[in-house]
């Protein structure tokens, strides 16, 4: 009777200790992992795609997908198909979808002006929409500068793509950009100068979701900017986070807006906000597909800033005449004329529209 009892005591203790690895094991979902073309060189985007994929191997959540050369094959297709020379993420989401991935990591390394811009970020096949981003511009990139940047990256993405239900924020600086959580959602403020802060990227569904509780938008994406928005919605939704961080966030002025557009004091004079060549910073009419797309997918301008041309024109607090509101930047239905620092526009306060969003000031 002894003996039967420790072997059922020993029995029960392995199945204890085994049960939880196996449900772990069951739970990794399958990624695979695309890295975008462009024309750094090979070795440097190699350091940085194994680190990524190193960390990405280690994480209890997920494991590589085995048919990855068959993804990558599928992909190049799609693209030479295409004959754009870029893939979309729905597109890559539904491919990785049809080889049984459930996530989809995209790893961007790419020149911007003098220094090496690395991104990535996690898209669910199911939805095609990212779920979590991170990025890092390096002016001296060295190995251990990509190592470092690269680790980074990959925790970013691969520690936060379960999302968070806590409530409450919290906030931190790391040199000029400042991050906020709310109620689980981040984004960053980029310190222009002295006087003011503005959005890192345009107001992303997710962001409004968590401040407001809805989404009024027409093109659904939580990474995507939102839109139908009117001037006074803008304003309540900087009313109700202020309330939340403590913090006054607000509509920028229309000469701030154009500032940090311009790159600020970083400013190199191009055309459009971070280059003369549109097509690498905007989404505009000739490249969009008539719709929206994830914030910060573009190139940044000189002060690091996404989609100031292009993806949703964004209001500013100015008037415009007496009964009208300035908004600025053009979106995904203008053509490049639009997208000139020249160009204003202006709506009622109370219309709303597909394409027209807005950007935080603080």
């Amino acid at each position: 009777m002894k003996q039967f009892v420790c072997r059922l005591m020993a029995f029960l203790l392995i199945a204890f200790c085994v049960a939880p690895i196996h449900a772990q094991e069951i739970a990794r979902k399958k990624v695979a992992v695309y890295v975008t073309e462009s024309d750094v060189d090979d070795a440097v985007k190699k350091i940085v795609q194994n680190k990524i994929i190193s960390t990405l191997t280690h994480s209890p959540k997920y494991q590589i997908l085995e048919r990855n050369a068959e993804f990558l094959k599928a992909i190049h297709a799609d693209r030479d198909f295409n004959h754009s020379g870029e893939v979309r993420d729905n597109d890559i989401a539904a491919i990785g979808k049809g080889l049984g991935a459930k996530f989809i990591l995209v790893i961007d390394v790419s020149e911007v002006f003098d220094d090496l811009y690395i991104a990535a970020r996690m898209v669910n096949a199911e939805t095609g929409v990212v779920q979590d981003s991170a990025e890092e511009l390096l002016s001296d990139p060295t190995s251990a500068k990509l190592v470092a940047a690269a680790e980074k990256i990959a925790k970013g993405v691969v520690g936060n793509t379960t999302s968070s239900s806590s409530t409450g924020t919290v906030s931190s600086t790391d040199g000029n950009i400042e991050t906020f959580t709310v109620n689980g959602v981040t984004f960053d403020m980029v310190k222009v100068n002295d006087t003011f802060s503005i959005g890192k990227t345009e107001v992303t569904q997710r962001l409004w979701r968590a401040v407001m509780g809805n989404n009024p938008s027409k093109f659904l994406g939580e990474n995507s900017p939102v839109e139908m928005v009117s001037w006074y919605d803008c304003q309540e939704f900087c009313d109700k986070l202020s309330q939340l961080t403590g913090r006054i966030f607000r509509l920028p002025t229309e000469a701030e807006w154009l500032y940090a557009a311009r790159g600020g004091e970083k400013s190199r004079g191009y055309e459009y906000s971070g280059s003369n060549d549109l097509y690498r910073v905007a989404w505009y009419t000739e490249n969009s597909g008539q719709m929206t797309h994830p914030v910060g997918q573009k190139m940044p301008n000189e002060l690091g800033i996404f989609d100031m041309s292009g993806n949703v024109w964004e209001w500013c607090s100015d008037l415009y005449d007496s009964s009208n509101r300035v908004f600025r930047g053009c979106g995904w239905d203008g053509d490049a004329s639009y997208c000139r620092f020249a160009f204003r526009n202006y709506f009622a306060p109370g219309n709303r529209a597909g394409s027209l969003g807005f950007r935080l000031a603080l």
